[in-house]
């Protein structure tokens, strides 16, 4: 069969500018599954950033950027810069909305998600790597006591985790309270 010339016109610039178009569109958002280790633990962290960092030719970034948090003793700092960061959201957010990856360009990266207690200090830290691409993808992250002296009781950590009755961070999200 043979296809009108005014057709032939027609369709190669749709098909040029259809090609471009997808690779030029900027990645789907992805979302953070996050979990902790315990009820408890997510119950006495208050809220959650999300960092990403260019990973490309740093195949362990994650363990560097969980060293560096945990290592530090005035200011934590990161060891790069990250490219994005996410906005600040409560554990309680996670219930009723998904958790959104920062809008970052494909390629090599690092995710980071650091919790806060209700004071400010850094409880909990998860990062994982990845090949970021097309699409709209969970993303698990596992949030694990940031310091080692949080292990050692009475750490301040430990202290809040004794503290806790609930047994969901449902239950706390409910009445902001737990029973005694």
């Amino acid at each position: 069969m043979r296809v009108p010339s005014f057709l032939i016109s027609f369709m190669v610039p749709a098909l040029v500018v259809a090609g471009c178009s997808a690779k030029d569109d900027p990645p789907e958002q992805g979302t953070l599954n996050i979990n902790f280790t315990s009820a408890q633990a997510a119950v006495v962290t208050e809220t959650l950033t999300t960092f990403v960092f260019d990973a490309t030719g740093s195949p362990n970034l994650c363990l560097q950027l969980v060293s560096a948090r945990s290592s530090a003793q005035v200011q934590p700092a990161w060891p790069v810069a990250p490219i994005a960061t996410g906005p600040t959201v409560t554990t309680c957010d996670m219930l009723t909305r998904p958790v959104g990856l920062p809008p970052v360009s494909f390629g090599e990266r690092a995710v980071a998600v650091l919790g806060f207690s209700s004071t400010g200090a850094e409880w909990m830290i998860g990062c994982t790597q990845l090949s970021l691409g097309e699409g709209n993808f969970p993303l698990p992250i596992t949030m694990v006591p940031i310091h080692s002296t949080v292990n050692n009781l009475p750490g301040p950590f430990n202290q809040a985790l004794a503290g806790t009755k609930c047994t969901t961070l449902g239950q706390y999200c409910a009445t902001k309270s737990c029973p005694q």
